[in-house]
C-alpha cells in the first residue's frame, strides 16, 4: 500500500469510518477567585553579634584532656585504670572522657563520673 502526501486518513479495510462527534459545549467559566489578601512582609533578621575574642590562654576550639606528662586521657578509653583524685582512689574501666570530666566503671558496677580538675595521677591498671 503506498501513501501520498494527498492521503491525510488512512483506512483500514473492512472498519467503517467513525461518524463526527457532535460538538461539546465548553466548560462554564469559574467564578473569579477572590484576590488573596498580602502576606505581612517579614521583618529583617537581626545580625547575629559577634563571637567575642576569648581571653588569652583560652583555645578557640575544645581540646582533648592532657597531663602535663603528656598523657592523653581518651587513649586509655576501654582499659583498667587507677585514679587518684584529691579526696579518694578508684579502680575502674574508663568509659568515657569529657571536657570536665571522666567515666569509671568500678569492678562492682558502680559508676564514678571525676572531675578532672580534681584528678592528681591516672595510671593502666
Amino acid at each position: 500500500m503506498a501513501f501520498s502526501d494527498q492521503d491525510q486518513s488512512l483506512q483500514i479495510p473492512g472498519r467503517p469510518e467513525r461518524p463526527e462527534r457532535p460538538e461539546r459545549p465548553g466548560r462554564p467559566e469559574r467564578p473569579e477567585r477572590p484576590e488573596r489578601p498580602e502576606r505581612p512582609e517579614r521583618p529583617e533578621r537581626p545580625e547575629r553579634p559577634e563571637r567575642p575574642e576569648r581571653p588569652p590562654g583560652f583555645p578557640n576550639r575544645p581540646t582533648r584532656p592532657t597531663f602535663p606528662n603528656g598523657n592523653v586521657l581518651s587513649s586509655l578509653v576501654g582499659k583498667p585504670v587507677t585514679v587518684t583524685t584529691t579526696s579518694e582512689t578508684e579502680s575502674g574501666i574508663l568509659i568515657s572522657v569529657q571536657a570536665d570530666y571522666i567515666a569509671l566503671v568500678a569492678p562492682d558496677g558502680a559508676l564514678y563520673l571525676l572531675s578532672i580538675s580534681k584528678i592528681q595521677t591516672i595510671s593502666e591498671s
